[in-house]
């Protein structure tokens, strides 16, 4: 019932004081649908914190990363290397709060911003669907069929929904702080409800 018409992430590589990898994962969505129908279901291979970003945070990187080129002629030298403008770039756990029964752990269920969003664990891809249904998110069948693949692998599974009395303008960037070495795109859920040809933009 939504078309996703676009998607950008940030996704920001670092480390815990220990040392442990982690990524920092801003994704920003377009869609256009009703706000009853709005579900936004996304596999994260370590449990997630959960936060609100920034649509000028998108508009300021994609501004900063916009190609440019500078064409410049010198009789009787050779190559010497890039000019000064690309040079200096190139140098540069908690335990569930209940449980969701057959196969699905409710680990945490929180108002974030706009969403309401549970953060899941399952077994069983019809429960985890069931269970998603059964608390108002709107899952295709194409969505449930999308979710297999990060069953039995240990994902997360981070459900959005619009909390009631909210629109589809209401909706605003999540940011996703996880420990991982990698960083992440469910392609195979993103495809559900994507248009054609539909762009999706990465900044590492």
């Amino acid at each position: 019932p939504i078309d996703q018409t676009g998607e950008r992430i940030v996704f920001v590589m670092d480390q815990t004081p220990e040392g442990l990898p982690t990524v920092e994962a801003h994704v920003q969505v377009s869609y256009t649908g009703t706000a009853e129908s709005f579900a936004w279901v996304v596999p994260m291979p370590a449990r997630p914190t959960i936060g609100i970003s920034s649509p000028q945070l998108f508009n300021w990187v994609d501004r900063a990363t916009q190609p440019q080129f500078q064409l410049t002629f010198d009789q009787g030298c050779g190559f010497r290397g890039f000019p000064p403008m690309f040079s200096d770039n190139l140098a540069a756990g908690g335990s569930p709060e209940m449980d969701g029964g057959g196969g699905v752990s409710v680990v945490a269920v929180q108002d974030v911003g706009p969403y309401t969003a549970a953060t899941l664990q399952a077994t069983d891809s019809e429960a985890l669907t069931t269970w998603l249904r059964g608390n108002g998110y709107d899952v295709t069948d194409a969505g449930a069929a999308a979710l297999v693949p990060y069953l039995g692998e240990k994902y997360y599974f981070v459900a959005l929904k619009l909390q009631r009395g909210r629109e589809v303008g209401d909706l605003k960037p999540i940011r996703l702080n996880f420990e991982h070495s990698t960083p992440c795109i469910p392609i195979q859920l993103t495809a559900i409800a994507a248009q054609p040809d539909m762009p999706i933009i990465a900044y590492v």
